[in-house]
């Protein structure tokens, strides 16, 4: 297999990695007919005696047979999460199922909420580009107009999402310089000097380039255009919700804000920790780590415990705390062997889940 990588965020060195093999063979008849699973763990993968580097050989297993003899070998490479952002305009990281950054988002608790406490049912909702996250449901506690969410959801960041925007200036610049360069001068001691249909020819391809260039920079700016709403789409909404209770007859809002893309890049360490007015004397205490993300060097060696928990931060003395440590894992299917093949036809695919 080629290219066949994608990137998962890492929380613990205990988590499996599942691989099912499935063959795509020339008659419908034969379509996605398992060949085998196997199972790994990433500590195992990284620390195993065999496959330190993180690579192994996974022998199939198939309806209770654990030796199939029939193998594929995956490989991974270990990332970590940092408040270093190159990653998300490197071409290192673009690519389908490939991750170039993260956006971490806590809720932990909202302040002076504008019901009685016989109304109140709250949760927040969480929207950025097509992702939406929705905490627990608070009702019926000891402090029910300060209730606690807890609540933490990722945002993984793709190169195409946060492509920088290129508004084709310099594109319409050229074709402007084209379009108002003069013809050199006429005369009989001007080498340069076009004349007759040499001067007609030179004229009209100056013209087909300068519109052509002009196209290119209408396109280009449509495109920009596209690039910043997709930008805008790595905006966070936040929305503080009423409902669920028996004495709610309907959901109802109380209150939003926005957290920006530009806000997370400006910020220091691209951290956001606020408590924040979200309507009718409501407030929200939340934080937002935009992260990025940088290869591991050999050198540096692997943590056993929990790459990443990221509730550890929702205690309130944690969240004006740095950042722990994160991580992601990039696993990549490189071959098999032992699958029989029945034809040239024949075609495997297979799926991981972590």
């Amino acid at each position: 297999w080629k290219g066949e990588s994608f990137d998962i965020l890492l929380y613990d060195m205990d988590q499996k990695i599942y691989v099912q093999v499935l063959d795509n063979g020339p008659s419908p008849m034969d379509t996605n007919a398992e060949l085998g699973r196997a199972e790994i763990s990433v500590r195992d993968l990284f620390r195993g005696d065999h496959h330190a580097d993180g690579k192994a050989e996974l022998e199939l297993s198939l309806n209770g047979n654990p030796h199939t003899g029939r193998f594929v070998t995956i490989s991974a490479e270990m990332f970590r999460l940092s408040d270093q952002l190159h990653s998300l305009s490197s071409l290192k990281y673009e690519g389908e199922n490939r991750m170039c950054g993260l956006v971490t988002v806590i809720v932990t608790r909202a302040f002076d909420i504008p019901l009685t406490e016989e109304e109140a049912a709250t949760y927040v909702k969480v929207v950025s580009r097509n992702h939406t996250f929705v905490t627990q449901t608070v009702a019926d506690c000891h402090d029910v107009l300060n209730p606690f969410y807890s609540s933490a959801f990722h945002l993984p960041l793709t190169v195409d999402m946060m492509e920088q925007q290129d508004d084709g200036i310099g594109a319409a610049a050229a074709a402007a310089a084209i379009a108002l360069t003069p013809l050199p001068p006429s005369g009989k001691n001007n080498p340069l000097s076009p004349s007759g249909k040499n001067k007609t020819k030179l004229a009209s391809s100056m013209l087909k380039t300068s519109i052509t260039l002009v196209n290119k920079s209408i396109h280009w700016q449509k495109e920009a255009k596209r690039r910043a709403r997709n930008r805008n789409n790595t905006n966070i909404a936040f929305t503080l919700m009423n409902g669920g209770s028996s004495n709610a007859s309907a959901h109802s809002m109380i209150g939003s804000f926005t957290v920006t893309h530009e806000s997370l890049v400006r910020a220091y360490n691209h951290t956001i920790t606020e408590r924040r007015p979200i309507g009718n004397g409501a407030s929200l205490e939340f934080r937002v780590i935009l992260s990025g993300l940088s290869g591991m060097q050999p050198e540096e060696g692997l943590d056993l415990h929990d790459a990443y928990d990221p509730l550890t931060q929702i205690d309130p003395e944690s969240m004006f705390a740095g950042n722990n440590e994160k991580q992601s894992i990039r696993v990549t299917a490189l071959k098999g062997r032992g699958f029989p093949i029945r034809s040239v036809e024949n075609m495997f695919s297979w799926c991981m889940n972590i």
